[in-house]
Parts: C-alpha cells; sequence; structure tokens
C-alpha cells in the first residue's frame, strides 16, 4: 500500500467508526463521551495497531473491511462495558475541587438538575452497594473482585491481577457472584409484584 493509500483507509476508517460511534448512546446520553475517554481516531488506530501486531483475521478480505470489523467489535464492547452502563458523563455537575467534602460515585456523575426522586433512588442504591460491599469478608475473593472492579479492572486478566486471584479462585468468586445477584434480583422481583 502506497502512503495516500494509507491515508485514505485512515480517513474512510475514522468516518465510519464516527458514524458507529454517534448512532449509540454513551453513558447515558445521546453524544456522551466515549468508556475511558476515547475517540473514533483512538478506535482506528488501535484497530490498525491490532493489524500490525498480528491479530486474527481472513487475508482474503480487505484491509478496509477487517479495520471496520475490528472497529464495529471495539464500539460493540465499549457499549456493554461495565463504565459505559454504569456511568454518566463526567462533565455534568462534577463538584469544584474542595467544593464539598465526601461525595458518592455516582453522585459525581450525575448532573445537579435531578428531580429529587432520582437523587433520593440513588442515594439508596449508594447505600445499598455499599452495604453489600461491606457485607463481604474483608479480603474475601469475593469482595476482592467487585473492589477491582469499582477499581477500573475491566477485562478479566485486569481483574484477577487487580485481585491477587488466580485462575480457579476467580472462577470460583464468579459463580457465587452470579448466584449472589441471581437471588438479590429474584428478592427485588418479589418485592415489586
Amino acid at each position: 500500500m502506497t502512503e495516500a493509500e494509507i491515508h485514505d483507509l485512515m480517513d474512510r476508517s475514522v468516518a465510519y467508526a464516527t458514524q458507529l460511534i454517534s448512532s449509540r448512546n454513551w453513558r447515558n446520553a445521546e453524544r456522551g463521551v466515549l468508556p475511558e475517554g476515547r475517540s473514533a481516531s483512538d478506535l482506528v488506530q488501535a484497530a490498525f495497531q491490532n493489524i500490525l501486531e498480528g491479530g486474527k483475521w481472513d487475508e482474503d478480505k480487505p484491509l478496509w473491511l477487517v479495520m471496520r470489523g475490528f472497529i464495529q467489535g471495539t464500539v460493540g464492547n465499549l457499549v456493554k462495558s461495565w463504565e459505559n452502563r454504569v456511568f454518566s458523563n463526567a462533565d455534568d455537575g462534577l463538584p469544584e475541587e474542595g467544593e464539598s467534602d465526601w461525595v458518592s460515585a455516582v453522585e459525581q456523575f450525575e448532573n445537579d438538575d435531578a428531580p429529587p426522586e432520582s437523587r433520593l433512588v440513588r442515594e439508596e442504591d449508594d447505600e445499598l452497594i455499599l452495604g453489600i460491599i461491606d457485607s463481604m469478608d474483608p479480603g474475601s475473593p469475593d469482595r476482592r473482585i467487585v473492589e477491582a472492579i469499582f477499581n477500573r479492572a475491566s477485562k478479566r486478566a485486569e481483574v484477577i491481577a487487580e485481585a491477587g486471584l488466580n485462575d480457579k479462585e476467580f472462577e470460583a468468586a464468579k459463580k457465587r457472584l452470579r448466584r449472589f445477584l441471581e437471588n438479590y434480583r429474584q428478592e427485588l422481583r418479589s418485592v415489586h409484584h
């Protein structure tokens, strides 16, 4: 490929990534910020780097189509990411440095124009989450996994490393957490019916 062809490929890939990004909601807003503050250019560079570093792809396909596949997969993963599902846009109502004492993470990412009932629900959610974490034994694998996720570990390997677990311990804790969440959901459904 010539340099001009590479630049054209990158430009078309950025346009494609921008189109995919703009068709999704990010952090509960139509034109919100992507997780980790990424941009369309970042996604294209990551896709290109993946190809250069030996990422698996069908060599019979044209490179532009492979790039689109990588970009589409990354956008899909970002949409499903914990950060995108849990947080709102960080610029909406962050307090100024020293403006207040402790503010919950959820409150930091919500705007101040929220109606009182939504603030009440948010406070109840904060209390519930903190209560669940406090109910876990300090240092237990389950709690270390939850703490790792709260410390922004999002991939399996990152969570395992942050929690200081091996694969077997991680899988066992993950099963316990899934059972706990399923039981919790069932309790919620029974309370609301």
